[in-house]
């Protein structure tokens, strides 16, 4: 029994270093992108088929956030709103869905 939990905990300490996606969304200003979740508290984010770029986590209240110099993707409650950004200011915000 001992093996079987132990075979357990290593297959689990192996999932949990995978990535996570990739997931694709459609947003309502017609944006599309693909996110990616990585291990180290990253996401993948691709814009409208572009080179992904790297957004590190950031510290949210409630959900997730992750953000770049460039892009901002936050995930409350199954809402996900995605933001383009321009030294560190909103230039465009709109909600996105998952895409099918």
């Amino acid at each position: 029994m001992g093996r079987v939990v132990l075979i357990g905990a290593v297959l689990w300490a192996g999932a949990a270093r995978a990535d996570f996606g990739p997931f694709a969304f459609a947003c309502e200003d017609g944006t599309r992108f693909v996110v990616t979740f990585t291990e180290g508290r990253r996401a993948l984010l691709a814009v409208d088929g572009a080179e992904a770029e790297v957004l590190p986590q950031v510290e949210a209240g409630s959900g997730i956030w992750y953000a770049s110099e460039h892009y901002s993707y936050r995930e409350h409650q199954g809402v996900v709103d995605f933001a383009t950004l321009q030294r560190g200011a909103i230039v465009r915000e709109t909600v996105c869905r998952r895409a099918s």
